[in-house]
């Protein structure tokens, strides 16, 4: 079994597949040997940056931190399995939490690294450090702007990225110390941009921008507090409109969360190793490395889900093969 095969198998499998689906339409009579290819030892992080860098063009861009939440259904059986807060839904689940650095242009974007959070390994803050140092040291990257949103704008991860001389934009809380004052108290008025400093010495500029709602019901204090979008970047010499339209940038890791979800499979793994686990999504991330590729060299198709069901429904025949370099062969 290789690689190329488990990756035409998640490019082909309809959506909400198992693996022992998968195992059915790969014509594997037994999918324990399907689950096995996940227990062998090889490197899936490696193989991911390969992708992306034979693949597209990781040149002159963005990288973008974010954290997905996966829900399942027991806490018990699989120890990386922890209540955690689901965002998008605003409730407390049984779920794994992966933090995804991504690299995009505005154009193409492409997942490169993920980190598992194991219990004890620290917060996403920590996660997102350990993502940047590799992106930094082992990677050589070099972006333009680093982007994330308030729950990742510690003082330790804002430094450390000003320290690599990379700039940053990101959105931060209204309680975050600004020239000695919390953010919401230090202007009134809906729209301002000022340089200033946090509460760590780090000179900054502050944007603030008011909601469409706000300019209406600008007398309601309480909801102009949570309707307010405030932006910091350590490029102090920069258009306000410019830092809102770079953050503006971050948003298709939402996308990218959403295909891997609903595309390539992420949200359909019952493993109950990390090391596997770990391998699974790799592979996830693979296939959705692959369908970016095909979509920007297909220009009829806009979307990788349009991409994906003219795949599906026989209407286009792909090439879904990888490049000799990017291969795991294992004997069962």
């Amino acid at each position: 079994m290789t690689l190329h095969q488990i990756l035409t198998c998640f490019l082909y499998a309809i959506k909400g597949s198992s693996l022992k689906s998968m195992a059915q339409q790969l014509k594997i009579p037994d999918y324990h040997s399907l689950i096995a290819f996940f227990h062998q030892t090889w490197e899936p992080q490696q193989l991911l940056k390969q992708a992306a860098d034979q693949l597209l063009n990781l040149q002159s861009g963005y990288l973008a931190l974010d954290e997905i939440v996966l829900e399942k259904h027991s806490v018990g059986k699989f120890w990386l399995v922890k209540h955690r807060y689901k965002s998008d839904g605003g409730y407390i689940t049984p779920a794994i939490s992966v933090v995804l650095l991504v690299w995009t242009n505005g154009l193409i974007r492409v997942p490169i690294r993920f980190e598992l959070r194991r219990p004890g390994e620290g917060s996403v803050k920590d996660s997102a450090m350990r993502l940047l140092s590799w992106a930094r040291n082992q990677a050589r990257l070099k972006p333009q702007y680093v982007l994330f949103d308030a729950g990742f704008a510690s003082q330790e991860l804002l430094k450390r990225i000003d320290d690599y001389g990379w700039m940053f934009v990101c959105r931060i809380t209204k309680t975050r110390l600004f020239n000695d004052m919390p953010m919401w108290r230090y202007k009134k008025q809906g729209y301002w941009n000022e340089a200033g400093f946090l509460s760590s010495g780090l000179k900054v500029r502050a944007i603030r921008r008011a909601g469409k709602c706000l300019e209406l019901l600008a007398s309601l204090r309480a909801l102009q507090g949570r309707i307010a979008k405030r932006f910091i970047t350590n490029r102090l010499m920069i258009a306000a409109n410019q830092v809102v339209a770079i953050y503006g940038k971050r948003h298709v890791i939402e996308e990218i969360f959403r295909i891997l979800k609903q595309e390539c499979h992420w949200d359909r793994c019952q493993l109950r190793c990390a090391e596997a686990y770990e391998r699974f999504l790799s592979v996830g991330c693979l296939s959705f490395v692959k369908w970016e590729s095909l979509r920007l060299s297909h220009f009829g198709f806009s979307t990788i889900y349009k991409l994906r069901r003219s795949v599906m429904f026989d209407q286009v025949k792909l090439d879904f093969s990888l490049p000799d370099s990017i291969s795991v062969e294992v004997n069962l």
